[in-house]
This record gives structure tokens, C-alpha cells and sequence, in this order.
């Protein structure tokens, strides 16, 4: 009984250190930089909500949608 008392200690003031002290921090996470985009013309005008028609979206500041599919 004694023995599981003074292992129970010892353990118990080795790992106090761990309990307490403080998580490093995490770097920040920077969030992206989105670029100011200007819609000029989207056709057709009209259409099914359905969807499953090619658009096509007339403007500037679209590079990072460059050629992707967004449907």
C-alpha cells in the first residue's frame, strides 16, 4: 500500500509540469486576399433554374476562376 503511495506522488510531481503549463500558440492564419471583381455582362440573360446551360460571365478581377467549371 505504501509503495502505490509513494509511486502515486512521485508520479503525480513529475507530471505537474505538463498539467501546467500553458499550449503554444498557433500561428495566425492569414485569410486570403480576395481581389475586387466587376461584373459587366452575364449571358444569356435568361434561362431554366435547372440549371445545365453554359453561361458565360463578361468582366474583370475573375483570374482565380480562370477556366473552372463552377456549376
Amino acid at each position: 500500500m505504501r509503495t502505490w503511495l509513494v509511486v502515486f506522488v512521485l508520479l503525480s510531481v513529475l507530471s505537474s509540469p505538463f498539467l501546467t503549463t500553458e499550449p503554444t500558440s498557433m500561428p495566425s492564419i492569414q485569410e486570403p486576399q480576395m481581389s475586387e471583381s466587376t461584373v459587366i455582362s452575364v449571358s444569356p440573360n435568361s434561362g431554366w433554374t435547372t440549371g445545365g446551360e453554359t453561361i458565360t460571365i463578361t468582366g474583370s478581377g475573375f483570374t482565380s476562376l480562370a477556366y473552372n467549371n463552377v456549376t
